[in-house]
């Protein structure tokens, strides 16, 4: 547990950055002992991964806020080490074993982006430096990251942002569409956004992760300066996301907004937020509830992370002029699929790039396929006639026959 304690009497500066421990599982605490040497204006991130934690703070200076720096220890909190200034006000980080991964902000486009790097070496150097946010010209908003550090997912990364492509809504326009984008391998790929709000009245998302459920909540502007906090959840390998459920009490109206946090245990979700009762001019209450994980019966085969690796008989057979091919790919690899005539000479290739786990789909037209580069990449005119289709993934290959009839 860290926090940014406001100044006392005893204390020699503004906010000093404080660490309080528990080796029981939360039973009892350790009294409070400074881990930084300068005063903070607020806490921004904090993961652990085993004995290894970090924390993104800004300092102050004079009263005012300065950059966030990260502060990094490597023996379970017992001593600490300034990284680099490479961020910036909305630093968010996760952990995976061997990996810090890190959102900021960037303006790309004359809009501001969500900006994605990562390290091996606990953040003395960074790479992959990679926009994961459309670059669209419309502003990308509050993020949030997180990662889940176990199992065989140690290597999932989720984040979720405000977006105002689709439009905002409320008082300053706060209301936007919350996204989500998902690396399933550490950072190397993303899979495409997925965009989470029925309307585009969210912010202020929050993330956890554990196994392969997920869960991300957010407040929603219902109007009238009045926010409600809304939850999603995602089971299992699915790529869909369950509706989402407005957590908030009933009997209560927000009227201000705080970060909310969300954590996922066995079977439960747990979510504390900052609610002031009554709507603006009210007072200020921490709340919590609790949910379990709701059930499903729907089948999402189509969504399940393949078994194995296989290329399927192409549709239709013959065909002309089109023809579609159907693949699986069980963990991520680099995959080629090419085609050749009866003489063993490629003739033009559908897929050649490293994909993550699932399942897909492609289309071969002759009329537009081109040679390899070895021929200069040229339009062939391909006749009536028997022609493979070959799948190379890793160790995997296989070769269906396909019939070209015009």
């Amino acid at each position: 547990m860290f926090s940014a304690n406001e100044p006392t009497s005893q204390t020699t500066s503004p906010r000093e950055t404080r660490m309080h421990k528990s080796t029981n599982g939360g039973i009892s605490w350790s009294p409070p002992f400074i881990i930084g040497d300068d005063s903070s204006g607020g806490l921004f991130s904090a993961n652990i991964n085993k004995d290894t934690l970090i924390l993104v703070y800004s300092p102050e200076k004079n009263g005012y806020s300065k950059k966030p720096m990260m502060l990094v220890s490597t023996d379970a909190g017992e001593t600490w080490t300034k990284r680099p200034d490479t961020l910036d006000g909305w630093t968010r980080t996760a952990l995976t074993p061997g990996t810090l991964h890190l959102v900021r902000d960037v303006f790309t486009g004359g809009a501001q982006e969500k900006l994605y790097l990562r390290s091996t070496d606990l953040g003395n150097t960074w790479e992959k430096a990679e926009t994961l946010s459309t670059v669209d010209g419309y502003f990308a908003h509050e993020h949030a990251i997180a990662s889940y550090n176990g199992g065989i997912d140690s290597s999932r990364i989720m984040m979720a942002w405000r977006d105002a492509k689709y439009g905002c809504f409320g008082a300053y326009g706060l209301g936007c569409s919350i996204i989500e984008r998902e690396s399933k391998t550490n950072g190397d790929l993303w899979l495409a956004e997925q965009t989470l709000t029925p309307q585009p009245r969210g912010l202020n998302p929050a993330i956890d992760i554990r196994d392969s459920s997920s869960v991300i909540v957010w407040y929603y502007d219902v109007g009238s300066s009045i926010f409600h906090l809304y939850a999603i959840v995602r089971h299992g390998n699915s790529i869909n996301w369950h509706q989402p459920i407005d957590i908030t009490p009933t009997a209560f109206q927000t009227g201000a907004t705080s970060f909310p946090s969300v954590s996922v245990s066995k079977k439960s979700i747990h979510v504390v937020w900052e609610e002031q009762v009554g709507g603006n001019g009210g007072n200020f209450c921490i709340f919590y509830r609790r949910g379990v994980f709701l059930t499903t019966n729907v089948k999402d085969e189509e969504n399940n992370i393949p078994s194995e690796y296989s290329l399927s008989q192409n549709y239709p057979n013959p065909f002309n002029p089109t023809t579609r091919i159907k693949y699986k790919v069980q963990s991520t690899e680099y995959v080629s699929i090419k085609v050749y005539d009866v003489f063993g000479r490629e003739v033009t290739t559908l897929v050649n790039e490293r994909k993550p786990p699932g399942k897909y789909e492609i289309e071969w037209n002759p009329s537009t396929s081109f040679g390899s580069a070895q021929d200069g990449g040229s339009v062939h005119v391909l006749s009536s006639g028997v022609y493979f289709i070959r799948m190379n993934a890793g160790t995997y290959f296989s070769t269906i026959k396909a019939i070209l009839m015009k």
